[in-house]
C-alpha cells in the first residue's frame, strides 16, 4: 500500500520521504513527521541535509527542542540545520546553548543570511532587510509602521516575544525588534503604495516567524488586504484575519482558501490519514 500509494520504497525514492515530513511538519504534525523519520531509519534509508532540515523543521513548529537536539546529533554540517537548533533554543530562553551553536558555525565558516523581504511595485524591485533604513521612503514606512502598531493595538494583539532570537531582557526592545521585522516593512511599503483591491505580494528568504505571521493575518482583516507571502518553507494566503496553511474546519480538517470560500483540501489530508495508518501498523 505504501508503494502504490505513495511511489515510497525502502530502497529509493529518500525525495518522497522527505516531502513528506517536510508536509506534516508544516501542518504542526511533528509527532508523526518523527514518527516517520525513525521508520526512515529502520529501514536503512540514509537521510540527506533536506530530510534532516525538514524534521528540525517539524521539531521548530512544535517547540520540541530536547527531540531536535537527539535529532541534530545525526545530521550532517548543514547551515539549515544549525540555524534551526540556534533559533529554537533562542526562542525557549537557552542562550548559553546558542552561543554553543552560533560559536560551532562560526568554526565551520557558516553565516546565517539576514532576513530578507522583497516585493515588486511597478516593474521595479524593492528590497528590505530586517531594521534597514536605506529606502527613499523610509520616513513613510516608518510613519505607516507606527498606525499599523496603534491599529494591532485596538484589536488587542499581543506580541510573542519569544520568537525575538536576541538577546534582549526588556520587553520594549523585543516588541520593537518584532516591528522592524523585514516582511513587516515590506508590508508597510505595500500599504502606502499598492492600490486597494490589489493583492500584496511579498517574497521572504527565511520562514515567517509566529509573530509576523499572527499579526500579517490581523492586517489582512484590519486593512481588508490579502496578502500572498512566499518564505522559504511555503506560501501564506492571508485574507479576512486567517491564512491558508492554519485554517481548521468544524470537523478538524484542514481547510484553505478558494476566491471567497473555504473549500477541504482533501486530497492532501486523505493521504496523510493513510499514511499515518501504515506508520502505525509497521511500527
Amino acid at each position: 500500500m505504501m508503494i502504490n500509494e505513495y511511489g515510497i520504497q525502502p530502497n529509493k525514492k529518500l525525495g518522497h520521504w522527505t516531502a513528506i515530513i517536510f508536509g506534516l511538519g508544516v501542518h504542526g504534525m511533528a509527532s508523526h513527521a518523527l514518527k516517520l523519520f525513525r521508520k526512515m531509519l529502520r529501514v536503512g534509508l540514509v537521510p540527506n541535509a533536506i530530510t534532516f532540515i525538514g524534521v528540525l523543521n517539524a521539531c521548530n513548529h512544535a517547540g520540541l527542542v530536547d527531540e531536535a537536539e537527539r535529532v541534530f546529533e545525526l545530521s550532517p554540517n548543514a547551515i539549515g540545520c544549525y540555524v534551526h537548533l540556534s533559533n529554537m533554543n533562542a526562542a525557549g530562553g537557552q542562550w548559553d546553548k546558542v552561543s554553543k551553536v552560533r560559536e560551532n558555525m562560526r568554526k565551520r565558516g557558516f553565516r546565517k543570511d539576514p532576513g530578507c523581504s522583497t516585493i515588486e511595485h511597478e516593474g521595479v524591485l524593492h528590497e528590505f532587510k530586517v531594521g534597514d533604513k536605506s529606502h527613499f521612503q523610509i520616513k513613510e514606512i516608518t510613519s505607516k509602521l507606527s498606525e499599523m502598531r496603534e491599529r494591532l493595538k485596538c484589536v488587542e494583539h499581543v506580541a510573542d516575544t519569544s520568537q525575538v532570537l536576541l538577546y534582549l531582557e526588556d520587553e520594549k526592545q523585543k516588541e520593537a525588534e518584532l516591528e522592524n521585522h523585514s516582511e513587516r516593512l515590506a508590508i508597510a511599503f505595500s500599504l502606502i503604495n499598492v492600490k486597494p483591491g490589489s493583492p500584496i505580494c511579498i517574497m521572504k528568504n527565511l520562514l515567517v516567524c509566529n509573530d509576523c505571521h499572527t499579526v500579517t493575518k490581523l492586517l489582512s482583516k484590519i486593512y481588508g488586504r490579502e496578502i500572498i507571502a512566499r518564505d522559504n518553507s511555503q506560501f501564506h494566503h492571508f485574507k479576512h484575519g486567517s491564512c491558508s496553511c492554519w485554517i481548521i474546519g468544524d470537523d478538524g480538517l484542514l481547510c484553505f482558501w478558494k476566491n471567497d470560500d473555504v473549500f477541504m483540501f482533501r486530497s492532501f489530508f486523505h493521504q496523510l490519514q493513510d499514511l499515518l495508518k501504515i506508520i502505525e501498523i509497521n511500527s
